[in-house]
């Protein structure tokens, strides 16, 4: 905890110091409106790396570099060619990234393409049927649902745990309660520690092997991991909210150092 609020600290200390290095400027990628929404529109294409923050955070159109965000709902119906970073009460992905995912909300619903990583932490997080996603997911929260496809392997941390989509290779978990469906598909081994085994983990669905672990009845299955992953995704959260004490349009040029040190901190 120390140590994240030390890093909340130099990360507000940049967001601004490039607050005062860009008061003139009237150029750049932070998108706001009057009203507190931020809004990308269908025809609308930002050529760079957006920070986004309001009521209401919406892509329709297309952002060629990462999307980092913050607000009551997000909404992304379009293409973002790089990462998306985002805290919000609400947040659905229902277009395509083709970068990795970095998401944390009461509700995360993603529908639609990710061709990297998802890293997901709410109360609820869903995966829908539409959902495709190119490599490896790690979700933690209270109800966590797989209807989708996910191509690689899968780590989960939850109370309610169901999976009824595709898993390409193995997959990990720990919850309360889990449940692997007849039409759900895995392509490889499936681990779970839970406080009993579960009677709804279909044997038929998994190529490779299922073992269950008994789990600690003084451990929980979510909250090491749900912490963790809301920690970092609020922090982030939290800086783009400072950055929007900067003028509308930020100059890319001005905001190069905050952006390297947030993307050492988020990346590590």
């Amino acid at each position: 905890m120390k140590k994240l609020l030390a890093l909340s600290m130099i990360v507000v200390l940049a967001a601004m110091s490039v607050w005062v290095s860009t008061q003139a400027s009237a150029a750049g990628f932070v998108v706001a409106s009057d009203n507190g929404d931020a809004v990308i529109s269908v025809n609308d294409t930002v050529d760079s790396t957006a920070f986004m923050a309001g009521k209401t955070v919406r892509i329709d159109g297309t952002v060629k570099g990462d999307v980092f965000c913050a607000g009551e709902t997000v909404l992304i119906k379009g293409t973002v060619e790089g990462d998306v970073i985002c805290g919000a009460s609400t947040v659905t992905i229902e277009g395509v990234v083709k970068g990795d995912v970095r998401v944390a909300g009461a509700a995360v619903v993603i529908n639609g393409q990710v061709a990297g990583n998802v890293t997901a932490a709410g109360s609820d997080v869903s995966f829908g049927k539409s959902f495709t996603g190119g490599r490896d997911i790690t979700a933690a929260g209270s109800t966590v649902l797989v209807a989708g496809t996910v191509t690689r392997d899968a780590f989960f941390g939850s109370e309610q745990l169901h999976i009824d989509g595709s898993i390409g290779r193995d997959v990990s978990a720990s919850a309360g309660n889990m449940s692997v469906s007849e039409d759900a598909k895995v392509g490889g081994n499936v681990w779970y520690e839970a406080a009993t085994k579960s009677e709804t983990v279909s044997e038929k669905a998994v190529a490779g092997t299922v073992t269950f672990s008994q789990l600690d009845q003084d451990k929980q299955p979510t909250n090491d991991l749900t912490d963790y992953l809301v920690g970092i995704l609020m922090l982030m959260a939290l800086t783009v909210l400072v950055v929007l004490i900067a003028p509308r349009y930020v100059h890319i040029a001005a905001l190069q150092p905050f952006r390297v040190v947030l993307l050492c901190f988020l990346l590590g």
